[in-house]
């Protein structure tokens, strides 16, 4: 199984369980599974079903005001973060997932779920238990990805390059989309937030659309 093959099949687990939740829908219901092959990971998948999303008071989304945005604008948010397994805890991921229950069945979710979920393999091929040569990467130091989260570079840090925009690669596929108009997507909401600058927007896909190109991956 491929990586592309992979990511689609944890996407259609996470969908069957955001199908089992949608009775639930005034509280988060946290799930957890486990994969070992290709990759071996286990994945944590915390579901609501729901109109509203509070941007003050939500449980995982309060700090993540571009996926309320996101939300207000398409339904859902969605929210990633992985661990590479350098612990004694193993490699992990960690998904949150906000959706209107108008979105359930749609693309436009099951895309989005496809990019976090390729995005976050991508990083636990960077290092770890699962690190894989043909996906080294520099990985930043502790300190410069902490400056990196308060402004544009975060985007452009050595492995989030390739996450980014493989991932990206993964929602455009899907959804008909060129990989630059899903990148847009996804860079705007931090545009109207002012976290970033239009300048700076074009700078961080100006660099994905040159990694893209060095790696075949059509950008446009």
């Amino acid at each position: 199984m491929n990586l592309s093959e992979f990511s689609q099949s944890i996407t259609n687990d996470i969908l069957r369980l955001i199908h089992q939740t949608n009775e639930k829908a005034s509280r988060y219901r946290s799930f957890t599974l486990d994969y070992s092959d290709p990759i071996l990971f286990e994945l944590t998948v915390n579901i609501k079903v729901t109109q509203k999303l509070n941007p003050t008071t939500d449980q995982y989304f309060k700090d993540v005001l571009s996926e309320i945005i996101r939300f207000k604008k398409f339904g859902f948010a969605i929210d990633g973060e992985s661990f590479g397994g350098d612990s004694t805890d193993g490699p992990e991921i960690g998904i949150s997932v906000a959706v209107d229950p108008s979105q359930i069945k749609s693309r436009a979710l099951e895309s989005k779920l496809l990019d976090v979920i390729r995005h976050e393999l991508e990083h636990l091929l960077q290092r770890g238990d699962n690190f894989s040569p043909e996906h080294r990467v520099k990985i930043p130091r502790a300190s410069t990805r902490d400056r990196a989260k308060s402004n544009y570079t975060y985007f452009i840090l050595s492995d989030e390059i390739p996450a980014q925009v493989r991932g990206l690669a993964e929602e455009a596929r899907l959804s008909g989309e060129s990989v630059e108009q899903c990148a847009i997507k996804y860079l705007t909401p931090f545009l109207e937030l002012g976290f970033i600058t239009r300048e700076q927007m074009d700078k961080v896909l100006f660099i994905w659309a040159k990694w893209a190109a060095r790696h075949n991956i059509k950008f446009t």
